[in-house]
């Protein structure tokens, strides 16, 4: 009887955190921002999670016929780098309390990165949020779960 008490003991302790790390995992997938110009894969790097452009709806330049590069990054050793492939995401870490992930978001079309959070709506969408400084001067952006 004594074993069973103790079984049942360590369940309970132990759901939460089994919960709490299904819950962290469900970030993880391709996903396609409404703006429906790329589509990004976000998958676990050690103890983080990253997103990367993995397609892009126009993938060549139109000025010059070649694949599109992260032309606008402030680092010009970063500048010929092909879009495909750039991290959006990175440093994303999952905090159980707030139910969200907290990371970096980089946006090549500005050549700009921010503080960013990501709140699952539900298992098909997700909300990001970029700001700098503070979270009451942010901007939002709603992926969808890429098919």
């Amino acid at each position: 009887m004594k074993t069973f008490y103790f079984l049942a003991l360590f369940v309970l302790v132990q759901l939460p955190l089994y919960v709490a790390a299904q819950n962290a995992d469900e970030i993880i997938g391709e996903w396609l921002p409404l703006h429906g110009e790329a589509k990004i894969r976000i998958y676990k790097k050690g103890n983080k999670y990253q997103g990367d452009i993995f397609w892009l709806k126009e993938p060549i330049s139109s000025i010059d016929g070649k694949p599109k590069r992260d032309r606008y990054n402030p680092d010009p050793k970063l500048q010929y780098r092909p879009i495909i492939g750039v991290p959006v995401l990175t440093d994303l870490v999952y905090n159980a309390t707030e139910n969200e992930w907290t990371g970096r978001a980089y946006d090549p079309k500005k050549g700009r990165s921010a503080d960013c959070f990501i709140v699952m709506k539900n298992p098909k969408t997700l909300i990001l949020t970029g700001y700098i400084g503070f979270r009451s001067l942010s901007e939002k952006q709603t992926w969808l779960r890429a098919k």
